[in-house]
């Protein structure tokens, strides 16, 4: 899976919590990056 798709999938939970009711908003500025240090994962989130 690369970054872009990644994004995506984030993107569509986030939507989905949100009309669930679980989440009141979805935050505007969501950034996913290379992790630094490659024993937590690939990839980091806000």
């Amino acid at each position: 899976m690369n970054k872009e798709q990644l994004q995506v999938l984030l993107m569509e939970s986030l939507v989905s919590l949100k009309t669930q009711g679980m989440l009141e908003k979805i935050p505007e500025n969501i950034r996913l990056d290379h992790s630094k240090d490659k024993t937590q994962g690939d990839f980091a989130s806000n």
